[in-house]
């Protein structure tokens, strides 16, 4: 429900939303598609010909959303993205840099959305100091 609010949000913009697994990527692009969203998933079990396809659309705007994992993620390189949204934290540092930036081409801006889960402060607070970065909570 978060996501579906998130994207009701940013319903003019389009995004990247990281997951961790093959799975979980392809359980929420297809919840997410269910519910009329502009989406598909990138993710390291498709063919490269699939990948290609997503990522022509995705660069072309007649995709507005994409869901990825982060190892699939190497080869975004699309201008004027308004958010990421990381709807789980990644297991290592740098695929958190590596993640947000997506949003920060060619001098743009953006937002980077992590949805937390109880139990996952430590983490936050690990990002926060580690990359001297300072979280927000959202309300909307």
């Amino acid at each position: 429900n978060v996501v579906t609010r998130l994207l009701d949000k940013y319903s003019n913009d389009r995004g990247i939303i990281f997951c961790r697994t093959k799975a979980g990527t392809n359980q929420l692009t297809e919840k997410l598609k269910g519910e009329g969203f502009s989406i598909e998933a990138l993710q390291g079990d498709m063919q490269q010909k699939e990948r290609d396809k997503v990522m022509r659309a995705f660069k072309n705007e007649s995709l507005q959303y994409l869901v990825s994992t982060d190892v699939s993620a190497r080869g975004i390189d699309v201008n004027n993205l308004a958010f990421v949204i990381h709807h789980q934290l990644p297991d290592q540092l740098e695929y958190y840099t590596h993640r947000s930036g997506r949003t920060a081409r060619a001098g743009k801006t953006g937002a980077s959305i992590a949805l937390i889960i109880t139990g996952e402060e430590e983490n936050i607070q690990k990002l926060q100091k580690d990359l001297d970065i300072k979280f927000r909570q959202m309300t909307f």
